[in-house]
Parts: C-alpha cells; structure tokens; sequence
C-alpha cells in the first residue's frame, strides 16, 4: 500500500497572501504527492497567531512563525505529535532552513521521526532522513541555516543600534509627549501633569505615593495616557526619566542570542546611547537636579534592600501573603509610634498591609487593615504544627480529606470512564471510511470538495475519539503521579524546624496565605485571620468549595471528599 504524506510550511500574517499561498501550496502538493506515487494523509492543520486553528488535509503550517526553535510552531508540534500516532509515513518540506534553524532541533526532531518510521524528504537538495548515511549533510545544512539566521538576526541588531545612535525614537510615547514621524513633539495637556508632579516632589516634599493618590482624586484633569488610574511606580518612572530635560537615553537593553525565545539583558551604561535634543525639555535643570537628589537621599534613607535588587525571600513572608479583598500582594512596612520629647519614635516593629490599598486607598481595595509581623508568623507556625499533629496522629487528618476532595473535584466529577474497546473499534471503522473516500477520489468518483467536506467530518469524529482515550488513558497516571506528590508533601511537611523557618519553607507548604478579617462579639477591633492556600492542590478549602458549587454540586460535602467520614475544615 502506497505511504501516506504531509507537508510542512509557514505562511504570512496578512490574510490575502495567506490565503493565495494556502492554496498554491496545497496544489503543489496534491501533484507532488501524486507524482512521487504516495497518498496525501486526510490529517493536517492550520494554526494561527491568534490561536485559532483550521484543519487543512495533508499540510501542517504555522501562521508567521520563526523557525529558530520548536517551541512556538504548534503545528509543527501538532505535526510531530500525529506522527507518533502513526497518521502518516513522510513529511515533506521545502527546505531544511523552513524544517527548522537550529542545528540541535533540527537533527533531534529528524532522528525521533526516524524512530518511528517516518522520513523528511527536504526538497530543496533532495535528501531523505530515514536513511542514517544523510546525517552528515543534513548535520552541515542545519548549522549554515543556523549560521544564516545569526547573521540576519546580528544585521537587524546592527540596524537597530545604528538608529538608536542617530537619536531615532521606537518605543511608544512617553507621558508628556505624542509620536510623530521622525520623533516626539510635546503634548501640552500631558507636560502640565509632568510640572506639577515635578514640583509637588520637590517644592512640596510630597513622595511618589502620595503625588499618585493626589493625581487619582483629580483624575479627570491630570489623566494617565491609557486612562487608568495613576501609581506610585509611574510617578517614579517619571521622576527618574531624563526625556523631561531633553536628554534622550536608548539601547539599555539587548536580546543575547538569536532565538526569538533568547532573554534580554541591560546594557552597561559606557554602551548606552544618549542624545540631547532641547526641544523635549519640559522641566528645567534645577528641578531635574533637585529631584535627583532627593531621590537619591530617600532610596538611601528608606531602602534596607541591597541595591542589587529586591529579595523577594529576604523575610519568613515575602511574597506569599496576600489581600482577600483584592488578590494583591501584602508589603512590609516599619511601625514607630508618635513622637517623644527627645525627637525620636518609639518602634513598633514591622506589619505587613495590602499594596493596592498603600497606593489607590479604596479606589482599588477596602481592606485598610494590616496585619502585624509576628502575629502572622504565629498563625503560620501554629497552622504547620497542626498538618504535622494530623499527618503523624492521624492519617493525614483533614489535610487528606481536603486532598481527596481536591482529587474528586479536578479529575473525578469531569472525568468520563470510556470505553477503550469500543473506541478503538469506531477508530477503526473510520479509517476504512476515510481509505474508501480517498481510493473514490483518486479514481476520479468524487469531487475534491465533497471529499475535504466527508474527510473533515471524519476527522473531526477521529479526534474528539482520541481525545477520549486519550483521557483515559491518562487518568489513571494523573491520579498516581498525584498521589505521589501528596506523599513528597507530607514528608516535606514532617521534616520541617517550626522554629526555624525559611521563606523557602513556608512557600512548599503554602502555595498563598490570604489575610482576612472578621468581627467578633465583644470585641471593638476586628480579628485578622489567615486562610491558607495549600501548595500540593494550589487552593485553600474556600477555593475548593467555590469550584465544587461552580461544578453544580449541591450534595453534602462529606459524602463527595470520602462517604461522609469526615467534614471540610480549616
């Protein structure tokens, strides 16, 4: 029996050439298949930027894709993966540097096709990679297609930074400024904002902080560029931004590599491009300098954090307490108390608050309450304490519950058990249907319309079959492999020194930590409490009853997490 084939192509963004280059390709093929004496396979997809995917027999192809590496092509992915479900025995391609652009990808992917019987034919210099002898020139065709694209990608580099250093503007404007052709022009409306939010800063001793809450309570005269509401990191971006004195600083930072999934890094300031271009000035010298100085005197006064960067584990609970009002982070602050005779505040130690409510006040959140350091770290111990008293004494206690109910309600209540033989059966039965569409079509019995129209129908049939048994088939190891992590947790959790807790710690044993509040009787002043999120299941037992209701649960909790056995709890 004739092998069955595919193509592989990449197309443009823009919808008329896409379209005229879907077609020629998918003409070009139907001949070349046809002429080679193999059979085109019924399977293939188009897949698009925005996500969206059209199936197209016998060609993969990727909507404006780079091939510097795999990760991005996802019909390319697509492709590799229904080889391995044996859809189809050759790929073609016109040229290896379409295949791929990297000498690594490139080889990998030719030898695990291999494996599964499936050769690349790249047209382009004729050579098949089921056979091992074209390894070699595959190997050098692969590292000058590698080197081919370094060079483009090091020429796009060279262009860019020869217009950075003749002073081309290429981000979007700046607050206080509009782009034009050529460059930026002030924005009138805008650059009175700037010189106020300059003089409060310094004429008025004002912070970042307060400057943002300021410009939100006259939000319609003093508005953001997009609108939104102001902050203290926007203000600060334009305190410390030298375009204001008309002093214009680019290429601060540079792709390292040639991958479109290379990181960037900062460029060292003696790299940097600066130009002064007078007529962007805003604010005068004086003001720029006063605002660099002071600046400068409060990140040295207030900053505790090695400048370096922030520490996001320099604290027992950095990053891992958050606002139940709002979702946002908690912050550290210092405490003092008022102020003594002798000119000095008492301290008060540290308490940690919502960082929307420190910058918006309640035009972000109303939980205005914070919570202090050491009574948080308390409820942090204490709640550890009481999963190893259950994990020890009691099976797990209510944490096993919970996990059993977490299992029920992520993979049980949507879990359908199929019927693998039956399945596999109706599989069957449409590939012979899809074999006698294509034996009529090639005898000249069916129009190539009525033939996509049947095999679209049948493929559509096909993979929502597959996706069944591919559930299925992956339950029962998602289970196991979740059972497994619970085992990993519980012991993580055994091994820990209450009294010497790490940030790291706390964060493998709690994925969040929400801070509430809640009145109690006879008490004037609300009590702050913790809800925790725990990190082998991702959610707290709020979060987990919230998804049971949105799944249209309505029974009795108990019975769902283990016949009743025990209730959920905190």
């Amino acid at each position: 029996m004739a092998k069955r084939c595919v193509a592989y192509g990449r197309v443009s963004t823009n919808q008329e050439k896409q379209k005229t280059s879907i077609e020629s390709q998918r003409a070009y093929y139907e001949e070349k298949f046809k002429g080679d004496g193999y059979l085109p396979s019924p399977y293939g997809m188009l897949y698009k930027k925005d996500g969206t995917t059209e199936q197209i027999p016998a060609l993969y192809i990727d909507e404006g894709i780079s091939g510097t590496c795999i990760e991005h092509r996802k019909a390319f992915e697509r492709m590799i993966e229904d080889a391995k479900m044996g859809k189809f025995e050759i790929i073609y391609v016109k040229s290896v540097s379409r295949f791929a652009r990297n000498t690594i990808d490139g080889l990998k992917t030719c030898e695990e096709l291999r494996a599964l019987g499936v050769g690349v034919i790249f047209e382009d210099c004729g050579l098949n990679s089921i056979d091992p002898e074209n390894d070699m020139t595959l190997t050098v065709l692969f590292s000058v297609a590698q080197k081919e694209s370094q060079t483009k990608s090091h020429n796009v580099k060279w262009g860019i930074r020869q217009r950075q250093k003749a002073g081309k503007w290429f981000c979007n404007a700046h607050f206080g400024y509009d782009k034009v052709e050529g460059g930026l022009v002030i924005n009138e409306s805008e650059a009175e904002t700037v010189r106020l939010i300059f003089r409060l800063y310094t004429e008025e001793d004002k912070s970042a902080h307060a400057i943002a809450q300021y410009l939100n309570t006259v939000l319609d005269q003093h508005p953001t560029k997009k609108g939104k509401l102001w902050n203290k990191q926007q203000v600060t971006g334009i305190l410390t931004n030298s375009i204001y004195v008309g002093m214009y600083k680019s290429h601060l930072e540079e792709k390292k590599g040639y991958k479109a999934t290379d990181p960037t890094e900062k460029v060292p300031e003696k790299e940097q491009y600066i130009h002064e271009i007078p007529e962007l000035q805003i604010i005068s010298n004086e003001a720029w300098d006063r605002a660099v100085t002071i600046h400068r005197a409060r990140k040295e006064r207030y900053n505790t954090i090695p400048i370096g960067g922030r520490n996001s584990n320099q604290h027992l609970l950095s990053t891992i307490l958050f606002c139940k009002d709002c979702g946002v982070a908690y912050t550290r602050k210092k405490r003092h108390g008022g102020l003594k005779k002798d000119g000095t505040r008492s301290d008060l130690g540290y308490f940690w608050s919502c960082r929307n409510y420190e910058q918006y006040g309640t035009l972000r959140c109303n939980n205005k309450y914070g919570i202090n350091e050491p009574e948080a770290e308390a409820q942090v111990k204490q709640e550890i304490l009481r999963l190893q008293h259950d994990i020890k004494e009691r099976d797990g206690g209510s944490l096993l519950t919970n996990f059993k109910a977490y299992l029920k309600i992520m993979y049980e209540l949507d879990h359908d058990s199929a019927d693998v033989v039956e399945i596999k059966a109706q599989l069957a039965k449409i590939e012979r249907k899809k074999n006698i569409l294509l034996e009529d079509r090639l005898e000249g019995l069916m129009s190539k319309e009525l033939y996509q129209k049947e095999v679209k129908i049948l493929n559509d049939e096909a993979e929502e079959l597959e996706a069944r048994l591919k559930a299925n088939d992956l339950y029962d190891e998602t289970i196991k492999r979740e059972w497994i992590r619970f085992e990993a947790y519980k012991k993580k959790i055994l091994s820990l020194d209450v009294e010497n807790l790490t940030n790291g710690d706390v964060k493998q044993v709690f994925n969040k930590i929400y801070v509430g509040t809640v009145q109690e009787e006879n008490r004037v002043r609300l009590r702050k409490y913790l809800i925790f999120s725990y990190a082998v299941m991702g959610y707290s037992v709020e979060e987990l009853l919230e998804i049971l209701s949105s799944k249209g649960y309505r029974g009795d909790i108990s019975v769902i997490v283990n016949g009743g056995n025990e209730p959920f709890t905190e």
